[in-house]
């Protein structure tokens, strides 16, 4: 189920490629011969290039890690949830393309516990995935057992009976 979320995010993945150029650049840091041919030597071309492997490094591991424990608690929420019925608001575009091709994400809502609508949107689905459901159709989400605020439709059928 993990693999699967983490599969769907694409800024998880955009996160870990930004994280690994980063951690390249800093190893060709490392090694990079320094002049010392002219008495001097020189780390400009060192510092450069760890600049340039931070400038790729910390936002890699700050986007990843936030994709990561959003994906996290979404998971959670799904194993060891409370059960509630939500409603399907629309089929939005989720502004991702794999392929060439769009995604899309299912926006619904559910009532709280203190009776107000919360909104939410699945994570970004195919359109033969997303195309499952229509506008007011029930759909099946678990509340997490910590966070009474936040909720995750199960749109893979994780815990469907």
């Amino acid at each position: 189920m993990l693999f699967r979320y983490l599969r769907s995010n694409f800024l998880f993945w955009f996160g870990c490629i930004f994280t690994a150029v980063g951690l390249i650049i800093f190893v060709i840091a490392i090694f990079v011969p320094w002049r010392v041919d002219q008495g001097v030597p020189t780390y400009w071309v060192t510092v450069a290039l760890v600049f340039l492997a931070s400038s790729f490094f910390i936002p890699g591991v700050i986007l990843a890690g936030k994709r990561l424990r959003d994906v996290l608690r979404s998971v959670t929420a799904l194993q060891r949830g409370q059960y509630i019925v939500g409603r399907v608001e629309d089929i939005v575009s989720a502004n991702e393309y794999v392929n060439g091709r769009p995604l899309y994400r299912v926006a619904w809502s559910w009532q709280g516990h203190d009776g107000k609508r919360r909104k939410a949107k699945s994570p970004s689905l195919s359109k033969s995935d997303a195309s499952h459901w229509k506008r007011g159709d029930e759909i099946a989400a678990y509340v997490h057992p910590s966070d009474l605020e936040f909720a995750e439709a199960d749109v893979y059928g994780f815990r469907a009976t």
